[in-house]
């Protein structure tokens, strides 16, 4: 904080100014009160830039999108006019360091800590994403500490979900090691662009050093494309697993916000209590320093006459003689969230009476284009409503399962709760000492069994919610074959009873099983493959052998037919899944695209030109055909679905590759994304879920059924007649349930 010089304005808009707080890009951002005396932090824009229409136009649509956004963790704008020939924005006024500054001066956070900043971030970018906006600039100097918590500002070049994105050739769209690799390779950036800069703000934290290293900006620029990030400092196995999905390259495979908030213990994400004591002094100094340093420029103040009480945030209709707003007045009247049906129709508005004279008010109208969006929007929620059978809110959670009568669904609030499929009706639900769920809930022998984020694996009877057993053990995942439990620690894989938990048998890998490595399992056959260049596989079966076989740890593996197939860079090789002998090889078809599938005994794979098929069982090419970048999704036992070049949608006949039908991508819309959208195929109906929006097609002719449009809805689970998806709320980690007519 540095005081006024003779080139800062005294007042500004209502404002009186007091002290510097920093320079940006955009303009200078000074300490200001209100004429209540609530303290903000008022963001002037600089001169040159105030002449420019096209700046303008930018400003005008930070003020629009920072004023969507409110709730815990995000500083709420309390005025602005950037129609004002000095334009200007104010917001919620937080003393303290900026992450970066903390971390700087204080070194790494505890565990405990990381895990509080998680969970708050992640709540604030979780209201981000509620209002249907992406930060697109999250990193430690956006992230405040204050006496509360963390507090999320800065909205310079937020992207609207309904908008494009403005920045302008030549200039980045976000800050370096913390833009996401399909940004990077020139794809719109999505909540999941946001997601991947919080693993590298927590990454940071937890360490005290950037995870994709310091230097040149095209260096940092290229790490995240081209080699893994660096989180040996990470000493929380559990936020190490977590950072290290937030970071995966492929947008698809990162978990959402409301993962984040479930990693700190009960009451630990509320308030700054986790805050470390070094810390607070600081954020004292900076409080006590805003309110006494400052004395002497507030004790000036001339004399003004008292306006009449605010209307904070009151919507009044445009007029064309309006001069300027005046503020709403302080932290004391947070303002409410602006309603979806009019963006900003008149978003900064108050009546006052000043210096004899009457100030009119300004609004911020809605644009031709917003509008659009606006009408859009309407005519999706109708399309909503009509295809809604039931939702249930606060019921939401992570991937839920369904049997033929009931969906299970384990909220992030601890709690299991199994509903009716044909009307959301609640059964049972279990007790809040539940942890947050770190897997899929399991149903296997009549059991509903899920792994918490504190290594317990709590299993209860699927009929009546009533606890069967627990058991903790460090690991990382927990799946179902048939009627048994699959249990994945860093030591080896378990199979374990449903009825009472105990270990049936056990394979374990040379060395420990890192949280990376995955375990694959189909068709009565796992395997594994660890750093140690060794693949283990067995049988399901409980007088099984396991066996080992070399192969690189880069390979990619598939189980099923019988077989084990791992794909790597010097060719194929097709493994006996009970006895691992080696039954075909094949030489490199080609740099590898995408992720292969398999149907039956047929592996489907693609590389930068080329979509093929390969018999495993009979050991032989069935075809090759030109579908050049194709991304396989979906696998039926007549076609292959995937995304083609450019995002185009794309269906071949698995018997010989010929294309049945494309949609190109301008068709389908940005909406979908292409690449990272999952595909899912349920009878004669394709499902697209690209996080935003849920579209349902003809997967004979891929003629659009309907769609609708959600805010980062989990993949949908075709459950009977519905499909069953968790869609994360502003006020709730959970967030509510929905079941679709399908």
């Amino acid at each position: 904080m540095r005081p006024l010089t003779g080139q800062d304005p005294l007042l500004l808009g209502g404002y009186r100014l007091l002290a510097r707080l920093g320079q940006g890009g955009m303009g200078r951002v000074y300490l200001a009160e209100d004429r209540q005396g609530a303290l903000s932090a008022l963001k002037v824009v600089h001169p040159e830039h105030a002449h420019d229409a096209e700046f303008r136009r930018r400003f005008g649509r930070e003020v629009r999108l920072a004023a969507r956004v409110t709730g815990p963790g995000v500083a709420a704008v309390t005025g602005a006019d950037p129609d004002a020939e000095t334009p200007w924005l104010a917001s919620e006024f937080v003393p303290g360091p900026t992450l970066g500054e903390a971390i700087a001066r204080h070194g790494r956070l505890t565990a405990e800590a990381c895990r509080a900043l998680a969970a708050q971030t992640a709540r604030a970018l979780a209201a981000v994403h509620a209002a249907g906006l992406v930060h697109r600039d999250l990193k430690p100097s956006n992230v405040i500490l204050g006496a509360d918590g963390a507090c999320l500002i800065d909205f310079g070049i937020a992207l609207s979900a309904d908008e494009s994105a403005i920045t302008h050739t030549g200039q980045l769209p976000g800050t370096p090691g913390y833009i996401a690799p399909e940004v990077l390779l020139g794809a719109a950036a999505g909540s999941a662009a946001d997601v991947f800069a919080l693993g590298a703000l927590l990454a940071f934290a937890a360490q005290g050093r950037h995870p994709f290293g310091i230097g040149p900006a095209t260096a940092v620029l290229a790490r995240p494309l081209a080699t893994e990030p660096d989180l040996s400092g990470v000493g929380d196995p559990t936020l190490a697993a977590l950072l290290r999905r937030a970071l995966a390259r492929e947008p698809a495979a990162r978990p959402l916000p409301a993962e984040f908030t479930a990693l700190a213990r009960a009451g630990a994400a509320d308030g700054g209590s986790w805050i470390p004591l070094t810390l607070r002094d600081d954020i004292g100094r900076r409080a006590h320093e805003a309110t006494t340093v400052t004395a002497p420029r507030r004790a000036g103040r001339p004399t003004e006459p008292a306006p009449p009480p605010p209307r904070p945030w009151a919507q009044v209709a445009p007029t064309e003689e309006a001069t300027g707003p005046v503020p709403t007045g302080g932290r004391s009247t947070p303002p409410p969230r602006l309603g979806r049906r009019t963006v900003v129709k008149a978003s900064l508005a108050v009546a006052a009476a000043a210096a004899g004279g009457t100030v009119a008010v300004r609004a911020l109208r809605e644009t031709p284009e917003e509008k659009a969006a606006r009408q859009q929007r309407e005519a999706e929620a109708a399309v909503l409503a009509a295809r809604t059978v039931w939702k249930v809110q606060d019921a939401g959670g992570y991937s839920p399962a369904a049997d033929q009568n009931n969906v299970y669904v384990p909220g992030l609030d601890g709690r299991l709760r199994a509903l009716r499929l044909s009307d959301g009706h609640e059964l049972w639900r279990t007790g809040r000492d539940y942890e947050a769920p770190s897997s899929p809930v399991v149903l296997a022998g009549g059991v509903a069994a899920v792994f918490g984020m504190h290594n317990t694996i709590r299993a209860v009877s699927a009929d009546t919610g009533q606890e069967l057993w627990t058991q903790t053990a460090a690991g990382d995942s927990l799946f179902g074959a048939g009627d048994r439990l699959f249990f994945q620690t860093y030591q080896d894989v378990r199979c374990v009873s449903p009825a009472d938990g105990k270990t049936l048998w056990s394979v374990r890998p040379p060395g420990d099983i890192d949280s990376r490595d995955r375990v694959y399992h189909g068709d009565g056959a796992l395997a594994f493959l660890t750093s140690a260049n060794v693949l283990t596989g067995r049988l399901l079966v409980d007088d099984a052998e396991p066996w080992r076989r070399p192969v690189p740890y880069s390979a990619t593996v598939l189980v099923a037919a019988g077989s084990v197939t791992a794909i790597g860079q010097k060719g194929l090789s097709v493994f006996d899944a009970r006895t691992g002998s080696t039954q075909w090889t094949v030489d490199p078809v080609g740099p590898p695209f995408g992720q292969p599938a398999v149907g039956g005994s047929v592996l489907y794979l693609s590389d930068t030109e080329r979509l093929l098929a390969l018999d495993t069982a009979q050991h032989k090419r069935l075809w090759s055909v030109d579908q050049a970048a194709f991304t396989i999704k979906c696998v039926t036992a007549d076609t292959v679905y995937g995304w083609g070049r450019g995002g185009d949608l794309v269906a071949v006949a698995a018997a010989d590759g010929a294309q049945r039908w494309r949609i190109s991508a301008e068709t389908l819309g940005r909406d979908y994304g292409g690449y990272d959208s999952s595909l899912t195929v349920v009878g004669d109906l394709l499902y697209i879920n690209a996080g935003i929006r849920i579209g349902c097609f003809d997967a004979a002719s891929g003629q659009q059924r309907w769609t609708v449009r959600f805010h980062s809805m989990r993949d949908p689970l075709p459950a009977g007649e519905v499909l069953i998806g968790s869609v994360p709320t502003k006020d709730s980690a959970s967030g509510d349930l929905y079941a679709l007519k399908r």
